[in-house]
C-alpha cells in the first residue's frame, strides 16, 4: 500500500472536511447562479415575486458564504490553540534553576 494511502487513511475528518467543502461550494454555485439569473431578468416578468425570489437568493447565497467563513474560522482558531498547546507541553530542563 502506497504512503500517501496509508497516511490519509489516518485523518477520516480530512474527508469529511472535502465533502463538506464540495457541498457548500456546489450550493453556493448553484445558488450564485440562480440569483444572478434571476436578478437580470426581473424586468421581463410582469409579477414582482421574481424579484423577491431573486432577492431571497442572493440573501441565501450571502448566507452561505457566511457560515462557510465562520465554519473556517473555527477551524483555523482551533488549529491555532492546537499548535499552541502542543507547544506548551514540552519540558524544558531547568538546570537546576527553580
Amino acid at each position: 500500500m502506497p504512503l500517501y494511502v496509508t497516511r490519509l487513511a489516518q485523518f477520516p475528518y480530512f474527508f469529511k472536511l472535502i465533502t463538506l467543502e464540495s457541498a457548500s461550494s456546489l450550493a453556493l454555485s448553484i445558488f450564485y447562479f440562480i440569483s444572478i439569473w434571476l436578478c437580470f431578468n426581473a424586468e421581463e416578468f410582469t409579477e414582482s415575486s421574481w424579484f423577491y425570489l431573486g432577492a431571497f437568493a442572493c440573501f441565501a447565497n450571502f448566507v452561505l458564504y457566511a457560515a462557510d467563513f465562520v465554519i473556517y474560522l473555527r477551524m483555523w482558531m482551533a488549529d491555532q490553540r492546537a499548535a499552541r498547546a502542543d507547544g506548551a507541553t514540552y519540558e524544558y530542563p531547568s538546570y537546576g534553576a527553580p
